[in-house]
């Protein structure tokens, strides 16, 4: 309307103050992913593990919460990333949302899920590829929750292990370097070379028994 008074179109914006008034302040927050109550997960892990999904994609989703990384970077992941002799899986640069390398310890319960996936391999360089090849869709995995019966978003699942780590006393630092997140200021993080693996591994065996435990 700005343009067409402008142009000699019109003598007045009619959408002006006056309706800006009216539909009053717009929110324009940030919504967040419906994330479970952290008591809630293990039900919820049972719940798919029990229902009749595709195996691959509930052994998909199963890493995703044992292993709190984001959906994208499991649908991706390649056998060759994954150190058996360690239990570690590395999660190259590009395919990761920082951009950096991120070191997985691997619980347990995960590796459990990778024997299971390793037995209905055929072959495919991928951990979870789709019955016709390539990779699972987001929404192949994403949408697995709802169809079970589970209030509660996939990539909710990251919130739901960090409000877990907060209430059970795991150190702020290492919270966020098991999601993969950087904190602290610049000076900060050039000088935090750690990737806290080993007290990391911990969290995440503590947290794939506290999941996997119904």
């Amino acid at each position: 309307m700005k343009w067409a008074v402008a142009q000699g179109y019109r003598a007045d914006n009619p959408a002006g103050d006056a309706v800006t008034a009216a539909l009053g302040k717009q929110n324009s927050g940030k919504k967040h992913h419906r994330a479970l109550p952290h008591r809630d997960v293990a039900a919820a892990f049972a719940t798919v593990r029990a229902s009749n999904a595709d195996p691959t994609v509930r052994l998909a989703f199963e890493f995703v919460v044992l292993t709190a990384v984001r959906s994208g970077e499991v649908r991706g992941a390649h056998w060759s990333e994954i150190d058996f002799d360690s239990a570690t899986w590395v999660i190259p640069g590009e395919r990761t949302k920082s951009g950096s390398e991120h070191r997985v310890p691997l619980s347990d319960p995960a590796l459990r899920v990778l024997g299971e996936a390793r037995g209905n391999s055929d072959g495919s360089p991928l951990l979870f590829p789709r019955r016709t090849g390539g990779e699972l869709s987001h929404s192949m995995v994403s949408k697995l929750p709802g169809r079970v019966g589970i209030d509660g978003t996939l990539h909710g699942m990251r919130s739901s292990f960090r409000d877990w780590c907060g209430e059970t006393g795991v150190a702020r630092e290492v919270a966020e370097a098991c999601l993969a997140h950087r904190i602290g200021t610049a000076a900060e993080q050039a000088y935090a070379r750690s990737d806290l693996l080993t007290r990391r591994r911990a969290v995440m065996e503590a947290w794939g028994q506290y999941v996997s435990r119904s």
